[in-house]
């Protein structure tokens, strides 16, 4: 642990190492490995290699923070160059043991596009991100936890660098127990005198969409706390987002609406029908164990003449007036041939009798235009068609691909599934 004050308030700062963490897993450099950075004042800092979620918690005794004086945690970070999975909420956490009741504000280490970016650069060639604020009154409080988790949205996370976490002086400082006295003395609503339940009714009735919830979560630290509440996010969830589709075990329904959404924002359905759904000749594919797949099992192509892949989905299960494309999720063996040649694609309503065909190419040579592309999981992805689904009601919609013209040997061809979301 480093020591130092605040060069405007006097007031004392304390950066706890990577080393003094508890780090979820630390220990196992299969997920976190212990590395020097020549620009970090620690000896070693901890490298996050590959891991579904992570926790990290850090402690400190309040007797040795200066008194009467507003605190904030910040995750001090960098990123590696083949970073994922930090695109998804993660939940923080400033609290004092003792008190029992602990707030989880989200916070998004790597947010993608033009989504609010909470991090910043500090100048030392670190990242930090704020995970909470802890008002220190006597220094009497007991243990300050600072803790930050992913466990709920499992996708893979890897290419995370944690040098510690700092606590440091607000720049303004605020008392919250003499603010709610002045409230009270000036007869002001204080909100927090109303019941959980009532706060949560209201916002409720007045967050009709994810958005007015994360507004509503950004007011302060007790709304958020209803705001981010599972009444409040049930109702963004479809009514049918049980029927005939496996979800994870996430408990919290915000985080499973996140979870849901994934790369889409749109709160519409989406579905990946897995390799061992779809209708292939089982006589030429053997089924394999992917670390960094979301099914048990793959399909690995054989070496074969020619190939077909169907898979079929009832339109009743899309949401309905909304454009979809079907994409071939896949990746290559180590040994891979004969995918450089064009396959055809189709994505067509059975009952409509007429299907139209397209052509795509897998693996094309180079200096040819390649269609495919990185998912950022670990697999690539290629457009099979699009569907525009009207009312649900046209039956069952069959994405298909196949290459039974050119008699080339093929091999090294694995296939997750085939995924299906709305265009924009």
């Amino acid at each position: 642990m480093i020591f130092s004050l605040d060069k405007k308030s006097g007031k004392k700062c304390f950066m706890i190492g990577a080393r003094g963490l508890g780090i979820i897993w630390g220990d196992d450099q299969r997920y976190w490995r212990w590395i020097a950075e020549p620009n970090s004042r620690f000896d070693q800092v901890a490298q996050l290699m590959y891991v579904w979620w992570f926790h990290i918690i850090g402690s400190i005794e309040t007797k040795m923070l200066s008194t009467k004086t507003t605190y904030a945690a910040y995750l001090v970070f960098r990123f590696r160059n083949y970073k994922s999975g930090f695109h998804r909420p993660a939940e923080s956490r400033v609290a004092v043991e003792s008190h029992g009741h602990r707030e989880w504000p989200t916070v998004i280490l790597d947010p993608r596009g033009r989504e609010p970016r909470s991090m910043r650069e500090r100048g030392d060639g670190w990242l930090e991100i704020e995970m909470g604020e802890f008002y220190n009154e006597n220094g009497d409080d007991g243990t300050l936890d600072c803790g930050l988790k992913e466990t709920d949205n499992y996708t893979i996370k890897r290419g995370l660098v944690v040098e510690g976490i700092e606590l440091r002086p607000k720049e303004t400082q605020r008392n919250p127990r003499q603010e709610t006295r002045e409230r009270r003395g000036k007869g002001m609503w204080d909100f927090s005198l109303l019941g959980n339940d009532v706060i949560s009714r209201i916002i409720f009735l007045t967050a009709t969409t994810p958005r007015d919830a994360c507004r509503v979560a950004s007011v302060s630290t007790f709304f958020r706390s209803i705001a981010d509440s599972d009444e409040v996010w049930r109702q963004f969830l479809p009514p049918d987002h049980r029927d005939g589709v496996v979800l994870p075990q996430i408990s919290r329904k915000k985080s499973l609406y996140f979870h849901l959404c994934d790369r889409n924002m749109s709160g519409k359905k989406c579905f990946m029908i897995g390799a061992r759904e779809l209708a292939i000749d089982q006589r030429y594919w053997t089924w394999i164990a992917e670390p960094n797949s979301r099914f048990g099992e793959v399909a690995q192509l054989l070496c074969v003449d020619w190939f077909h892949i169907v898979g079929r989905i009832e339109t009743k299960m899309l949401s309905t007036e909304t454009r979809y494309a079907a994409y071939l999720v896949f990746r290559f063996g180590e040994y891979r041939g004969g995918f450089d040649g064009p396959a055809e694609s189709s994505v067509s309503v059975e009952s409509h009798g007429h299907r139209e065909w397209s052509t795509m190419i897998l693996d094309p040579r180079e200096g040819e235009r390649r269609s495919m592309r990185e998912r950022g999981d670990g697999w690539l992805e290629i457009k099979m068609g699009e569907f525009y689904n009207e009312n649900g009601d046209d039956g069952t919609l069959e994405c298909s691909l196949k290459e039974v013209v050119n008699k080339t040997r093929k091999c090294g061809l694995v296939v997750e599934g085939i995924e299906l979301r709305p265009t924009y």
